[in-house]
């Protein structure tokens, strides 16, 4: 299946994103909708979606550019991408699909030690860093089957619900998890105790302990999605999807790493030297890796003639990403502007028949953003 499904993988990138019926600025759930039409010809449908703050960010160790400004809080990153070709069966929709996401957070201390070792900045003296950062990444591809229900009406509303279900063979998974306490004794030295656990199906066997085996690490899973959308004859419009409402991918002999560092001595140099004992421990494991459940809400209504106003909530891991915004044009051929109240980020998108693209920033120049998203989106039928 892996071979058959890898031309779907070229379709997509980690960067950008592709949606095609929403207007939504971070449409988490990448328009993948179970009640989508699936009837007449085969359909294609390509799509995903990216999401930093703070932005622009290239590599871990090229964080923040000339323009750094972490949150207080927890600062986010977030990728999703999908595709899927799909064909109706008698009372149903399968598809062959491929996936990957990507979900991290870190703490501003993190980034700041990174941020500072890039551009040769020493430490603050006499401060306590409380480092930590988590991930969670995921390719798959596999079968996915779905059905739509009308519902019917009530109160001059119409009620449609769709159903789907997947069978996931997953390609990598990879979870990582580290935390810290750093103390600045000087601005060239500090003293800290840290741990970093890896789970990575596809990590690097030269950094895995050669007595153990790197092994063959294998992924099966499944993941249920929903979608609720609701109409009246006025035009008004709620649509509610559920991706992930369920999601596992149970490995079998993935690879752990554990790296330890106590009460270590950090020199920090240009290339953030490091005079430590670290000590580690490496294992092939069996690990369960639950796929985060994303929510997308959309609501539309009507204004004035083709005008309409939106109002949508995308959430992720308690991270929500609430819009405002309007749109003009037809279902087929429209524009639309919309707000993030998250972090004050503009958007504007267009929509052509089977194509959609869309930029958010909270700058006018984006390489000054500290928050950025973009989408891109086909959906095709031959």
């Amino acid at each position: 299946m892996r071979i058959g499904i890898a031309a779907l993988g070229a379709l997509l990138g980690w960067g950008l994103a592709l949606t095609s019926t929403s207007a939504s600025a971070l449409d988490l759930t990448v328009d993948s909708g179970a009640a989508s039409d699936c009837s007449g010809q085969p359909l294609l449908h390509a799509a995903a979606t990216a999401y930093l703050e703070p932005a622009p960010l290239t590599t871990v160790n090229q964080y923040g550019g000339n323009q750094y400004a972490p949150s207080a809080g927890n600062d986010i990153g977030v990728g999703i991408a999908f595709a899927e070709i799909s064909a109706a069966v008698p009372q149903a929709c399968v598809g062959l699909l491929y996936r990957a996401e990507f979900e991290g957070a870190a703490s501003k201390d993190l980034l700041d030690i990174l941020h500072a070792n890039h551009f040769g900045k020493p430490f603050d003296d006499g401060r306590i860093y409380h480092a930590w950062y988590k991930a969670q990444s995921l390719k798959a591809e596999g079968l996915r089957l779905r059905r739509a229900f009308d519902l019917g009406e009530l109160a001059g509303f119409s009620f449609k619900l769709g159903l789907g279900a997947s069978l996931l063979d997953a390609a990598q998974g990879r979870q990582q998890n580290l935390t810290g306490t750093v103390t600045a004794t000087s601005p060239s030295y500090a003293v800290g105790t840290a741990t970093w656990l890896r789970t990575d199906s596809d990590l690097n066997p030269n950094d895995f302990n050669p007595f153990v085996g790197p092994g063959h690490p294998s992924g099966l899973g499944f993941s249920t999605d929903f979608e609720l959308k609701v109409t009246s004859a006025q035009g008004s419009a709620l649509d509610v999807i559920v991706m992930d409402a369920g999601g596992r991918i149970y490995w079998h002999g993935t690879r752990n790493s554990l790296l330890m560092a106590n009460n270590a001595t950090v020199s920090y140099n240009a290339d953030f030297n490091r005079d430590a004992f670290v000590t580690g421990v490496d294992s092939r494991i069996n690990e369960v890796e639950h796929i985060p459940t994303k929510y997308h809400v959309a609501f539309s209504q009507p204004v004035l003639g083709e005008l309409s106003a939106l109002l949508e909530d995308d959430a992720i891991n308690g991270y929500h990403f609430a819009s405002l915004g309007a749109r003009y044009g037809t279902a087929e051929r429209n524009a639309s502007a919309t707000f993030d109240l998250r972090v004050h980020a503009v958007g504007i998108g267009a929509r052509w028949r089977s194509f959609y693209a869309s930029f958010t920033t909270n700058r006018l120049r984006p390489q000054d953003a500290t928050a950025l998203g973009a989408s891109l989106g086909i959906s095709i039928r031959w």
